[in-house]
């Protein structure tokens, strides 16, 4: 019988499948299935095991899978690469294929690899499952012990995913390749990138040799391998392994300690974001919460009708209930607060810091610090709170001295510093000994410096009323009708009985912002009628009053009667502090830049222009004006009142009312210019020849020597260098729409050209970004301290309520919050005791003896 020769085609076939087996079964080479003793089949799947209850007797059933020699499964991939080829050769080049087979040894490193092989663009595209020994033979087609074909690339690499991509104006797509490790921790692994973007993570192009040799370097990189690490760490939690930091110290406390842990954890973090429960108090919390636990329990298996069961439980339940445990807990949830915004501002591209001094009812000087930063992957500001600190120092030396022990307890070092905002102060502003001089010599270079803008509006709104005569005495009369009702709870409930919805009078505060003022006003013009029904009743005898509270109701009377210069000056005033009040809501946005003052005050500008014309549509003078006409009463306070022989030569004459208020509102404009007047200001107008350069030489010119300030001399070098590279997208921006506002304009284009630079630009651009232009994140955090230190919690240490700030500021909600990391923090701290607590002893102690007080024995 003869014998059939080979076909071309068949023999190309052979030695194909020849060479891969040759490839995986090299002389020295160890597969990566063979080095674990076993491979997986194609069709076998790993399947899901639920984790355990982590107990200190509790066994764990792990799942092996069968083992297959290499050679077999190297016989098997290469059987199905024939096959497949063989259905190419028989015209089923556009047919579907499960497998994609992609060679590119034959492409040049510039030239795309076609790994299209017939397949159209429906045609799905899957991961062979086979995996590959690492191969480092010292021919060319091989970089770092890894093939260069993608082929070989997904079969040794079971993280990566093969996609494709489609081209404008063709019908094949390329190939990409996406991370699915470095995609899944993304967040976590992107600090270990140089410039901290990860591109293979959401998918890259692998159409050439040179794109595989970076496809290489990623897989060999530090951040891929910190990817593996996570999902070693994540699997060996989910399977119980010793080998988890967090699973070997667990396991070794009881399943029922161990619940009780995590649950005092949830409570702790809870608890600092509400900040109002405090750690005396937690324990007959939890006991609370166990007891109705217990009770549903009876109730559910005994049925609603069973007999009541007192709280009656083993000395283990009293276990580690006591406030140092939950004091313990706290500190250690606020430690690792603390580290991840120590771990976000070494991660940022830039930050600014504002610094603000309080002092509590106890007369306690504390400092408060935040920080604001500009993330390196995005542009946007995300502000922090960095701590509260003290200092035996006075003045600018104190600031400088808890502004320096803040950052080292946080960990944080001044490198990337770029910026300070406090109030106007002299002890910050001082050109000689202030805050800002004294922190530029400490760090040793110039940062951008920042005066708050809702304290310069609230000096202008001061300025006005001290300007205008009118007003000299106006306040006083405010402030002593407030306090003639404040001060007297009868008075209120009088008060109270002449009309049933009123509105209290709040407390004036020394630091006089205009929501402040507004609400004193509003209830002032509020319960005004009300007032004159009483102090009416008061002076004809109605209510039985003392002399000096009569002849205080008369002096009220004719003072606040209806028509009086007093009660209209009332409601123009009212109007003017609401324009400021909004103005300063703007101030006190998160995301405010120093571009975007411009902006609001304009529209104040333009606001009280419309009210030097005429009332405010629909504000309280106009209000008043309407009723006043329509009434007949009129107060002989407006006129000219007879006077002594001894006065008869001083005149009663006084100002009409229009010229009255046309001089406030003025007053109001040219003050808030001035004082608003951010345009002198040397680093505005550097920003703005930045925002209108044409050229990479105007961007130099208007930046170097402020680069050269911030940064050293040594980056102008790397400074110009950016510029240039980033030029062609900056020149690309554009604003669109007509933007006749300069401060919206150039606040837009700020953030563009940060998003579009890159390197030592993309830092200098960002730091205007950061420079923060008030101080509202510090008296958040004083209102935040106010909060927490109440009367009956004055005992509280300052480090406690540092704690529970940094949780509440910076933490995130309770129900993102993994209480495992504390637990794992609070068992390896120190050596805890596992002698449980005698229960009559426990009982007996003063923060749980009202739980178990049998008797109603309260007084």
């Amino acid at each position: 019988m003869k014998r059939k020769s080979k076909s071309g085609h068949e023999k190309r076939l052979e030695k194909k499948k020849n060479e891969l087996k040759e490839a995986a079964t090299a002389s020295g080479q160890t597969s990566l299935l063979s080095s674990f003793g076993f491979t997986k089949s194609s069709t076998s799947s790993r399947p899901k095991t639920a984790s355990p209850i982590i107990d200190g007797g509790s066994t764990i059933d792990q799942h092996s899978s069968t083992a297959v020699p290499v050679e077999e499964e190297v016989s098997k991939a290469s059987d199905s690469l024939v096959d497949s080829m063989k259905d190419d050769k028989n015209g089923n080049e556009d047919t579907e294929k499960n497998d994609v087979i992609i060679n590119i040894d034959d492409a040049s490193d510039d030239s795309p690899a076609d790994i299209g092989l017939g397949l159209d663009d429906n045609a799905e595209i899957s991961k062979p499952d086979t995996a590959w020994s690492k191969i480092d033979p010292t021919d060319d087609r091989w970089y770092k012990g890894k093939k260069l074909d993608l082929n070989w690339l997904l079969l040794a690499e079971s993280c990566l995913e093969l996609s494709r991509e489609s081209q404008k104006g063709q019908q094949r797509r390329r190939p990409v390749v996406t991370c699915l490790l470095c995609s899944k921790y993304e967040l976590e692994v992107k600090r270990y990138a140089t410039n901290g973007r990860i591109p293979v993570a959401s998918g890259v192009r692998v159409d050439g040799k040179d794109r595989l040799r970076s496809l290489v370097d990623h897989l060999l990189s530090s951040v891929h391998n910190e990817a593996l690490r996570l999902k070693n760490l994540e699997e060996a939690w989910s399977l119980s392994s010793d080998s988890h930091p967090w699973v070997k110290v667990m396991k070794q406390c009881k399943t029922q300690t161990l619940e009780f842990l995590l649950r005092m954890a949830v409570d702790v973090y809870n608890d600092c974001r509400v900040e109002t429960l405090s750690a005396r108090s937690w324990p007959s919390r939890s006991l609370a919460t166990e007891h109705s636990n217990a009770l549903l329990h009876n109730f559910e298996t005994e049925g609603w009708d069973a007999d009541f069961v007192p709280f009656s439980q083993p000395s283990s339940v009293y276990h580690y209930r006591d406030p140092v445990t939950y004091t313990a807990m706290r500190d250690i949830v606020a430690k690792q607060e603390i580290k991840k915004t120590a771990d976000v501002l070494k991660d940022c591209l830039c930050f600014s810091v504002q610094i603000d001094g309080s002092a509590d009812k106890q007369q306690v000087d504390s400092k408060f610090i935040t920080a604001r930063l500009v993330p390196t992957n995005e542009v946007s500001v995300k502000t922090v709170f960095l701590g509260i600190a003290s200092s035996d120092l006075g003045g600018a030396e104190g600031l400088l001295d808890s502004f320096i022990s803040c950052l080292k307890s946080v960990g944080v070092e001044t490198e990337k510093l770029v910026g300070v905002t406090t109030d106007g102060e002299k002890a910050n502003t001082g050109k000689n000994a202030g805050l800002w001089t004294l922190l530029k010599q400490h760090i040793g270079r110039d940062i951008l410096t920042a005066w708050c803008v809702c304290h310069r509006s609230d000096l202008a709104l001061e300025s006005v009323q001290s300007e205008v005569p009118e007003l000299h005495n106006w306040m006083a009369d405010v402030l002593a009708l407030s306090t003639f009702f404040r001060s007297s709870p009868r008075r209120t409930k009088l008060l109270h009985k002449e009309h049933d919805k009123l509105l209290a009078f709040p407390k004036h505060f020394e630091v006089r912002f205009a929501e402040h003022t507004l609400n004193l006003l509003k209830a002032i013009l509020n319960n005004l009628e009300a007032a004159r029904m009483l102090w009416t009743k008061m002076t004809d005898g109605t209510i039985n009053s003392d002399r000096k509270e009569s002849s205080s109701a008369k002096g009220f009377l004719r003072k606040w009667g209806n028509g009086t210069q007093q009660v209209w000056l009332t409601t123009v005033m009212h109007d003017l502090c609401k324009i400021f009040k909004n103005l300063q809501k703007i101030f006190q946005k998160s995301d405010l830049i120093l571009l975007d003052v411009l902006t609001a005050r304009d529209a104040a500008i333009v606001n009280l222009n419309v009210m030097k014309e005429m009332p405010v549509p629909g504000g309280q003078e106009e209000k008043y004006l309407k009723n006043l006409n329509s009434s007949e009463e009129c107060s002989a306070e407006r006129n000219i009142r007879k006077t002594s022989q001894a006065h008869r030569f001083v005149t009663a004459h006084r100002r009409e009312d229009g010229p009255i208020r046309v001089e406030i509102v003025q007053s109001a404009i040219n003050f808030l210019d001035q004082r608003m007047n951010i345009e002198e200001d040397q680093t505005i107008n550097n920003l703005k020849k930045i925002m209108d350069a044409s050229s990479p030489a105007q961007i130099i010119n208007a930046s170097r020597d402020l680069v050269s300030q911030m940064f050293g001399e040594d980056k102008v070098e790397e400074f110009v260098s950016d510029v240039c590279m980033s030029w062609t997208s900056l020149s690309e921006i554009q604003v669109y729409g007509q933007i006749e506002d300069a401060g919206t304009f150039y606040a837009l284009k700020l953030r563009k050209m940060t998003e579009a630079s890159c390197g030592m630009l993309r830092k200098f651009l960002a730091s205007f970004l950061t420079l923060t232009p008030h101080s509202m994140a510090t008296e958040r955090a004083v209102s935040h301290y106010n909060n927490i230190k109440t009367s009956s919690r004055a005992s509280l240490k300052p480090e406690s309520i540092n704690s529970y700030i940094h949780v509440s500021l910076n933490g995130t909600g309770t129900a993102y919050f993994d209480p495992r990391p504390a637990v794992f923090e609070f068992l390896k701290t120190k050596d805890r005791r596992n002698r449980e607590p005698t229960a009559e002893i426990y009982r007996e102690r003063e923060f749980i003896k009202k739980f178990f007080l049998s008797d109603s024995g309260c007084l």
